[in-house]
């Protein structure tokens, strides 16, 4: 399966070419349409597409550019390049770019399925080998990783310096822990591709893979002896290549799985990853990475019953985790209960204490308390308010404000007269008036 981006700064025009490509394209791996150089190129630096369609003219970052970082990578990955305008210098950047297809708009939808199918037939008559550029095999692997390979192409590739077949090597992963404090520097190291061993950083995993065991061991503790001491270096597991590649594409689901039930997608996600759950060899460790992605312990043990698809056992999983979490709402109240004081307190905030979508936290507290969380949270702060004037006549409005979780006096009398209908230098007149008596 080739993988394939969208890029565009116009929605409308990313929305109907996501549906062109699935239409016509179902077998193609869609992983995302992007508006801007600032979304796409976070995707680009963890995965360089088999397919990029792109408009030259893009906010933050050019097409061109966008061709140009790609070729540093990759001089297979076949680029589709739209334009408004016929300009000269424009297709002499993409003959240097060696694109594919120069498309002026408007242009027909024909003619871009036809460059399309030209970009599939030309990936497919490309030898493997040839399609992983110098640069570490760090591209090629690091698909792996996300899920974007499958195990019969990668095991066709040569690791340890190009020296042995992958379904030879082991695979080892570790995880790099770092107090808070450490979280903002880089930990790096010299990533190998030598003839013992081959080795990359993603996110904060070390992946190693090796034939001899003991280069793994010495690696490992080359980098813990030379790295920042507050930081650890654990060991996740090690596998023979091939279950490794297996792994992946189960972690990958798994995770798109967590993240559906989160969202309350779960039909978006058995329609997109249906032939790949069906696929899945080990579906208690689906189930299970699934769940500590949620961190729903009480979820690790969910198996798919006998003659159940897994795409069934999907939406069961999903109604069991909604069933978890019907307690959410009043934990909700009583986490606001207890942070309201907090300036930052906001609904993304306790989306991310509860381990929840933003839009999956909002509507489950809106439809059990009838309000929305930020109501909640500014009605309970004026109420704090309101006890702090009655408790104390001499307080100032400014300390009022910073004491229940407004940094701006000006924010905070605005929200205090929407619901009191006064303002608090008026409450707090009425309220020195009344104590007089």
């Amino acid at each position: 399966m080739y993988s394939i981006i969208v890029a565009d700064d116009q929605k409308m025009i990313c929305d109907g070419l996501e549906r062109l490509i699935k239409q016509e394209f179902p077998d193609l791996n869609l992983i995302g349409s992007y508006n801007c150089g600032r979304d796409l190129m976070p995707v680009l630096k963890k995965h360089i597409p088999d397919i990029i369609i792109t408009d030259i003219i893009m906010p933050d970052i050019s097409g061109l550019d966008i061709c140009k970082y790609i070729r540093q990578f990759s001089s297979s990955t076949q680029i589709i390049l739209i334009s408004g305008y016929k300009e000269f210098e424009y297709a002499q950047k993409a003959i240097e770019y060696n694109v594919l297809q120069y498309l002026v708009k408007p242009y027909s939808t024909r003619k871009l399925v036809d460059a399309v199918r030209s970009a599939v037939s030309n990936l497919s008559s490309i030898n493997i080998f040839s399609r992983i550029s110098n640069d570490t095999y760090k591209s090629f692997l690091s698909d792996i990783y996300y899920g974007y390979v499958s195990t019969e192409s990668a095991i066709e590739i040569k690791l340890l310096n190009n020296t042995v077949p992958a379904n030879l090597c082991l695979v080892s992963e570790y995880e790099i822990k770092c107090p808070q404090e450490y979280s903002d520097r880089n930990f790096s190291f010299e990533e190998l591709n030598t003839e013992k061993i081959t080795s990359l950083h993603i996110d904060n995993m070390i992946i190693v893979f090796y034939k001899d065991a003991n280069e793994d061991k010495n690696y490992i503790s080359g980098i813990r002896a030379s790295s920042e001491s507050n930081c650890s270096i654990d060991k996740k597991f090690s596998l023979p290549f091939d279950r490794w590649c297996e792994y992946c594409k189960t972690r990958n689901a798994a995770h798109a799985l967590a993240e559906a039930c989160k969202a309350m997608k779960i039909n978006e996600f058995v329609s997109s990853f249906k032939d790949v759950v069906n696929s899945i060899e080990d579906t208690s460790l689906f189930f299970k990475l699934a769940a500590e992605k949620l961190n729903e312990r009480r979820m690790h043990d969910f198996t798919a019953a006998p003659g159940e698809s897994i795409s069934d056992a999907a939406n069961r999983f999903f109604d069991t985790y909604i069933s978890l979490k019907k307690d959410i709402p009043s934990r909700i109240s009583q986490y606001i209960e207890k942070n309201y004081a907090d300036p930052n307190l906001c609904t993304s905030q306790i989306a991310s204490h509860f381990n929840l979508s933003n839009n999956y936290v909002s509507e489950i507290f809106k439809r059990q308390s009838g309000m929305s969380i930020s109501d909640c949270i500014n009605n309970l702060r004026i109420d704090k308010a309101c006890k702090l004037f009655n408790d104390n006549r001499n307080i100032s409005i400014d300390s009022v404000a910073a004491a229940v979780g407004y940094n701006s006096q000006t924010y905070f009398g605005k929200i205090f007269k929407a619901k009191m209908h006064i303002t608090p230098s008026q409450y707090k007149r009425n309220n020195d008036s009344l104590k007089q008596y």
